[in-house]
């Protein structure tokens, strides 16, 4: 990992010395170097940590926590604890489900039960830039039963028949993070 965020930056300064080569006068100096490579941390390392947490579910089989690749929740039964280390700070009192997108090829519908008991619940939709740009959930999309398409950048649709709402990212990877009310521990779950 240190080795690709290494890589990116060094990417990210030949690219900067390249637009100043077309200005005679510019030069890169050590300082305008140190900023440059500070800003590129700042911007980057958030994709960097987000996609470690996506390769960690989604492609690492031997992670104990691997959700069985692409496009597929998994839902725990349990709840987490600082011992979980993917995230930085898990909740402790609402059992998650986790699913990593790939909308590279199409995309990609999420399908909800009705919720009968009043149980708060919650789909946040992260992009790997780690904007959350879409919920669906008791507080959002209602207790009812429901279909969202998930689509990644370019992908423009129409809310096809039968689809009661769409979620546009603006990346192709997208965590898809649920949380389900714990109304008793541990019996509830």
């Amino acid at each position: 990992m240190r080795s690709l965020i290494f890589s990116a930056l060094l990417a990210l300064l030949a690219l900067s010395s390249c637009f100043q080569k077309g200005n005679k006068n510019a030069a890169l100096t050590g300082d305008s170097a140190r900023i440059i490579a500070h800003d590129a941390w700042i911007y980057a390392f958030p994709m960097f940590n987000n996609y470690r947490t996506m390769y960690l579910y989604a492609l690492d089989k031997k992670y104990p926590d691997y959700i069985g690749g692409f496009n597929q929740f998994r839902n725990y039964t349990k709840s987490f604890t600082s011992s979980d280390t993917a995230v930085v700070t898990p909740n402790n009192d609402t059992p998650y489900s986790w699913a990593i997108l790939n909308l590279s090829d199409e995309p990609v519908i999420i399908e909800v039960p009705e919720i009968k008991d009043k149980r708060y619940y919650a789909l946040q939709f992260i992009d790997l830039y780690t904007f959350n740009f879409g919920y669906i959930g008791s507080r959002t999309t209602g207790d009812g039963a429901g279909k969202y398409l998930v689509t990644g950048p370019g992908q423009q649709v129409d809310k096809p028949a039968g689809i009661n709402g769409v979620i546009s990212s603006e990346t192709n990877l997208v965590t898809v993070l649920g949380r389900t009310e714990l109304k008793t521990a541990p019996g509830d779950i």
